[in-house]
């Protein structure tokens, strides 16, 4: 439901922003926008902005946000500025005189209903970081069909949703350490419960029907 919230309020988003800044927009689509040299580079940009001239300088992306949360210029989530630079990257590809375009995001916040936006200049340097660590992935995983190492509990649960029979493995000393660990803990908690449904009691009697 949020993410279709999100879709029926990115027109309403736009126009904000349109009339606040006095940008023209052209809305890409469904379009999906591919690097000038890597096929596998690809992003739609909500918005494409424009001063109302044909010089591609004055071009940039727009990427809009909605969301349940309260941000203001300074703390607006990292993903968002990383994501707004790919496209901004993919875009800039394809026009090599746009070196100074200027980018942007903007975003409505659902429960304040605070409407704001905020510039960004394009960062060349951490594109390129991207596009290396996505060509690696792509090259790695994507072309070999070959799911990438997990890198938390919820990646191992995708990889292996189930244990391979008669399959074992030797403890490691880190292994038993980290088992041990784990006893301990569940201990701890075994007896903050008791602890806390005592404590529950405690307070029921006293509270009675107060």
């Amino acid at each position: 439901d949020l993410t279709r919230s999100g879709h029926r309020l990115e027109p309403v988003v736009a126009d904000w922003f349109a009339e606040a800044t006095g940008l023209q927009l052209i809305n890409p689509g469904n379009h999906v926008m591919k690097h000038k040299t890597h096929d596998w580079c690809i992003g739609t940009p909500d918005r494409i902005t424009h001063k109302g001239n044909e010089d591609p300088a004055t071009v940039g992306v727009l990427e809009i946000k909605t969301t349940g949360q309260s941000f203001d210029i300074s703390t607006i989530p990292p993903y968002w500025f990383t994501q707004a630079n790919w496209y901004a990257g993919i875009y800039r590809s394809n026009y090599s005189q746009s070196s100074c375009m200027q980018n942007y995001i903007a975003w409505f916040e659902r429960v304040t209903g605070h409407f704001d936006s905020v510039p960004l200049d394009f960062d060349p340097s951490f594109f390129q970081y991207m596009v290396d660590q996505a060509g690696q992935f792509w090259e790695n995983y994507v072309l070999k069909d070959t799911p990438p190492p997990p890198v938390n509990s919820d990646d191992v649960l995708r990889l292996y949703p189930k244990h391979l029979t008669g399959k074992t493995i030797e403890a490691s000393r880190e292994l038993i350490e980290i088992i041990e660990r784990l006893h301990d803990a569940n201990a701890r908690l075994k007896e903050a419960k008791q602890a806390k449904d005592e404590i529950d009691e405690k307070i029921k009697f006293i509270m009675c029907d107060a």
